[in-house]
C-alpha cells in the first residue's frame, strides 16, 4: 500500500547496526533514544521511576491481600520500558487480575495493619 513505509524498529535495528535482514530488539534504551533521542531517555526512565514507585506504594497499601503479592511479582520481574514489555506485561497482569477477582482472592479494599 505505501511502498515507502518504514519497517518495524526491530527491523531497521538489525539493517542498520547488524548488516542483517532479521530483526534484532533494540531494548529500552535503545528504543527510548530511537524514537526521542536523549531527552526520550531522561523522560521514559523518569516515568518508568515514578511507576516503579507507584508499584511499590500500591503493594504495601494493598498487603493484606494475598494475591497482590502476585500480581506486584508479576508486573515487577515481566516490566521495563519498551514495548514489547510492556504489552506482555497487560497480557499477563489484565487476565491476572480478573480470574483473581472472580475467585474472590483479590478485592480493593484498604484494611489497616
Amino acid at each position: 500500500m505505501w511502498p515507502d513505509k518504514p519497517g518495524q524498529v526491530g527491523g531497521l535495528v538489525g539493517d542498520v547496526f547488524f548488516n542483517s535482514p532479521s530483526g534484532t530488539p533494540p531494548g529500552p534504551i535503545g528504543e527510548a533514544y530511537w524514537n526521542f533521542h536523549v531527552p526520550g531517555i531522561l523522560l521514559i526512565f523518569f516515568v518508568f521511576g515514578t511507576f516503579q514507585k507507584w508499584l511499590s506504594h500500591a503493594f504495601v497499601k494493598y498487603r493484606h491481600e494475598p494475591a497482590a503479592v502476585l500480581v506486584y511479582l508479576t508486573v515487577l520481574f515481566t516490566i521495563d520500558p519498551s514495548t514489547p514489555a510492556v504489552v506482555v506485561c497487560l497480557m499477563l497482569v489484565v487476565p491476572l487480575l480478573v480470574l483473581l477477582r472472580l475467585v474472590g482472592a483479590l478485592s480493593f479494599t484498604e484494611k489497616s495493619a
